[in-house]
C-alpha cells in the first residue's frame, strides 16, 4: 500500500504529496471523488474476478491483481505514470493463452479506449494524436490529386501514407515495427476510418466489403 502513495500521479507530485496539499480547490475536489469512490458500493463488496485457479503471465514482470481484475472484467486499467505502463495494450498469458489489457495512463488514450469501445467519440475531428502508437492521424480535406482513398501518419521526423482500406504504403517508409503498429491500428478502426473519409470526401465514397 506504501508504494501506491509513493507514485507520482503528475510530473512533479506523488499521491502522498496531493492528498497533503490544502487550499487548492481542484485538490479539494478530488480528495472528495477518492473519498466517494472508496466509499461506494461495491468498491468493497464486490467479488473479486481473479481466478485462483488461473495461471497469470505478464509481460512486465511481477503482475499484480489489478491487472488480473482487469483482465478477467474486460475493462479498461488507469495506470499511474510508469515506464512499465506505458503501452495502451498489456500482453498477458491467461493460462498459457495470449490475451491484451487496455491500459491507459495518460488522458489521451484514455479517451481512445472509450472511442473503440463505443463509449465516446474522437473520430468527428480529421486529425489527432494516436497514444499508443506515438503519432498523429490525419485524413486531409484537399486529396482531389490522389485517386486511392488514403490517411496520413507522421511525427517529427516521419510521414507515411496509407491506403483505405487495405492499408497499402501509398507514400513515405517507416520501420517494419512501426510499420505494423499503424496497420494493426489502422484494422482495430478501420470502421472509424472510412466513416470518416465518407463524411470528408462525400464525392469518393468507401463501401467496405
Amino acid at each position: 500500500m506504501y508504494s501506491t502513495y509513493k507514485r507520482k500521479i503528475t510530473k512533479q507530485y506523488s499521491l502522498a504529496d496531493i492528498l497533503k496539499m490544502q487550499g487548492d480547490p481542484v485538490v479539494n475536489k478530488f480528495k472528495v471523488y477518492l473519498h466517494k469512490l472508496s466509499d461506494s458500493k461495491p468498491y468493497w463488496n464486490d467479488s473479486a474476478a481473479t481466478c485462483e485457479d488461473v495461471q497469470y503471465v505478464c509481460t512486465i514482470g511481477e503482475i499484480p491483481n489489478c491487472i488480473t481484475e482487469t483482465c478477467e472484467r474486460d475493462g479498461i486499467l488507469f495506470s499511474f505514470l510508469h515506464s512499465a505502463y506505458g503501452e495502451m495494450y498489456l500482453e498477458l498469458l491467461r493460462n498459457g493463452r495470449k490475451c491484451s489489457v487496455r491500459n491507459a495512463d495518460k488522458l489521451a488514450a484514455l479517451k481512445e479506449h472509450l472511442s473503440q469501445a463505443g463509449i465516446m467519440q474522437i473520430w468527428d475531428k480529421n486529425s489527432f494524436y494516436i497514444s499508443d502508437i506515438g503519432c498523429k492521424f490525419e485524413i486531409r480535406f484537399n486529396e482531389k490529386n490522389h485517386k486511392v482513398p488514403h490517411f496520413h501518419i507522421s511525427d517529427a521526423d516521419y510521414s507515411i501514407s496509407l491506403s483505405i482500406p487495405d492499408m497499402d504504403v501509398l507514400a513515405g517508409e517507416l520501420s517494419s515495427g512501426m510499420e505494423n503498429k499503424v496497420r494493426a491500428w489502422g484494422l482495430r478502426n478501420i470502421q472509424h476510418i472510412v466513416e470518416l473519409w465518407n463524411k470528408i470526401h462525400s464525392d469518393h465514397i468507401i463501401t467496405l466489403r
